[in-house]
This record gives structure tokens, sequence and C-alpha cells, in this order.
């Protein structure tokens, strides 16, 4: 009688370590599942960070969940080849995309978004050798002293929409810095001209006063030539900047003010800022490039393009 007893209270305790091993398998199963239908929904938001825990979190419960770690690899090469793209590493990128679209099975999202990738960076690349080749004739002329042809070369450049992206920075620098350069070279040619001009002046400065006597005038003809000068200094655009103007005075600031996250805020930077207000309707001239140095702070602080910032900022 014992014996049986005995049996029976093994098939008891057998029926329930069986029963909760199946109840925890289901819901790890269960758990494994919304894991990965949240990493889903986190890709389709854009928040791959949050994509890629949940996947990681799916294994916790399913360690050889094949579907968890086809979507894991596959988002973490996603946000390495967004990375690259980042610091400019074109070509690595464009190949770290390829291998996203190459794995089976995985998220179809990530997959579109790669190929859209793909073809963007083939019209980066082609622009970066472009825009290249245009700075290397501008630096050529002015090598060759054509400094106004130089400057033609580069404002083509810079009326370019898409050079303003942040893609180009690095060529968009060496450009402001060559046009900086062909303009202070302009200008000592200027400054050359105007003090050849004054020598001539001295030379006949006996015809000269003879003639002011003759016409009877009391005006001097140095002083129109400096009245004349101080009107003509400032161009309409320059004017209209100046008559817009309504910010703080870049040169009465700390230096740390023209900083942002610690690092010196670069002209072409500054340029590429001015551009995108524009495209989002805020007129540009209106801002010292203090103010948009402030601008620029403003959006990394908040974490957002200067478009965003100024549409919810400046658009008032």
């Amino acid at each position: 009688m014992k014996k049986w007893i005995w049996i029976i209270v093994v098939i008891i305790v057998a029926g329930s370590i069986g029963g909760y091993a199946y109840a925890r398998h289901t819901q790890n199963e269960k758990l494994y599942t919304q894991e990965i239908k949240r990493g889903n929904a986190q890709i389709s938001d854009q928040d791959y960070k949050g994509a890629e825990k949940s996947f990681s979190d799916a294994l916790k419960r399913k360690s050889n969940g094949t579907k968890a770690k086809t979507l894991r690899n596959q988002t973490r090469k996603f946000m390495d080849a967004n990375e690259l793209l980042n610091n400019k590493k074109f070509k690595d990128s464009q190949d770290k995309y390829r291998e996203v679209t190459a794995i089976k099975k995985g998220n179809e999202q990530l997959v579109d978004r790669a190929n859209s990738q793909i073809k963007l960076l083939d019209k980066i690349q082609a622009n970066v050798k472009s825009y290249t080749a245009a700075y290397t004739a501008a630096l050529e002329q002015n090598k060759n002293k054509q400094y106004a042809d130089s400057n033609d070369t580069l404002n083509k450049l810079l009326k370019d929409k898409n050079f303003q992206q942040p893609y180009y920075t690095d060529i968009l620098q060496k450009v402001v810095q060559l046009q900086t350069n062909n303009n202070a070279a302009l200008s000592n040619q200027s400054q050359s001209t105007d003090t050849n001009d004054d020598n001539d002046s001295k030379d006949n400065s006996g015809s000269q006063s003879d003639s002011n006597v003759t016409s009877g005038g009391s005006t001097d003809s140095k002083s129109d030539k400096g009245s004349s000068k101080n009107n003509t200094s400032l161009t309409p655009a320059e004017k209209k900047a100046a008559k817009n103007y309504k910010g703080s005075n870049e040169y009465t600031v700390k230096p740390k003010d023209k900083q942002v996250n610690g690092k010196q805020v670069q002209k072409a930077q500054i340029l590429t800022a001015r551009q995108e207000l524009k495209e989002a309707g805020v007129n540009p001239d209106a801002f010292s490039d203090q103010d948009i140095i402030e601008v620029i702070k403003g959006a990394y602080n908040k974490n957002q393009t200067i478009a965003e910032y100024a549409k919810k900022n400046l658009n008032k």
C-alpha cells in the first residue's frame, strides 16, 4: 500500500515540476515575442538604440532565438553605418549599409532605409569629387594671383544649396579660408593702387590747386574724395544687414561664448547655419555672427537641427 502512495506522490511532483517548466517556457516565449515586437516598433520610430536593447532583452528570454539575433545584428550594422556617415567615411558607410541589406529575414524597414542611404551616398561621393575639383581650380587661380577669378569660382560653390549640407563641411572650411585669403590679397592690391594715386595727386598738386581757384569753388577735392569713400564703404547688402541687425556684439563677448561643447565655432559652421535659417524662412541677415553662434548653441543643447530650433524659437 505504501509503495503505491509513493508512486502517486512521485507522479504528482513530476507533474508539478513539468507544469511549472512548461508554464515558464510559455511565459518566456511570450516575453520573447513582445520584445521583438517592441524592437521593430522602435525601428519604425528610428529609435535604434532602444531597438538594439529590446532585441538583447529578447535574447535573455530565449538565448538561442534566431530572430532576435538576426534583428540585433542588423540594427547594430545600421547604427555603425550611420556613425561612419556622420564621420564622413562615405565609402565605409556605404559598404556597411550594403551589409544591412544583405541580411535575410531581418527588418524590411532597415533594408529600405539602407538602400536609400546607399543612393544618397552615391550622390554625396559624386559631389565631393566635383566640389574638390572646383576648389582645386580656385586654389590654382589663387596661386596665379587671379584672386577675383578665384573668388568667382568659389562663389559658384557657395551658391550651391547642396554644398551647404554637413557632409561637405571639410571642403567648405577650405573654401571659406581661400576666399578670405583672396579678399586680403585684393584689399592689399587696392591699398597699393590708392597709394600710387595719392602719390600722383601730390605730383600734380599745383595744377589741382589752380583748378580749384579758377572754378571759384570753396570745396576741397580731397575732402570730396574722403566723403565719397565714406558713403560707399558699405555695399547695399551690408547696409541692409546693418539696418536689420538686432543682436549682440560679438567683439565684446568672452571666448567661451564663441564655443559649442567646448569647441570654437568655425566660419564654415556659421555659413551653414545661415543657409539653414534661410531655408527655414528666417532672414539670416538680421543676425550677427555671434547671434548665429547662439542659435547653433541652442540647437545643440536641445538636440535639434538649426531648422527645428529656428521654427520653435525664432519664428514668433
